[in-house]
């Protein structure tokens, strides 16, 4: 008696043939492969910031140690 409103229902789907299916598969590629190119250029992009983080940190302590060795030769 609780199956009888599943049956209505799967009386009521149309039955699919494996080239409709194939083509949803087909159909779901093209975003999957778009989502993972998008995914590689954001990670691509990430690296990049902290390539020049490092070079601006780096940067920032060399010129600390240019500031100290002048300030030790007996500057201002």
């Amino acid at each position: 008696m609780m199956l009888c409103g599943f049956f209505r229902v799967m009386n009521g789907v149309q039955v699919m043939t494996m080239r409709y299916v194939r083509v949803m598969a087909g159909l779901f590629m093209a975003p999957a492969c778009m989502m993972l190119g998008r995914f590689f250029v954001m990670t691509g992009r990430v690296f990049m910031m902290f390539r020049r983080f490092n070079m601006v940190f780096r940067a920032f302590f060399a010129h600390k140690e240019i500031i100290e060795d002048y300030w030790d030769l007996g500057g201002l």
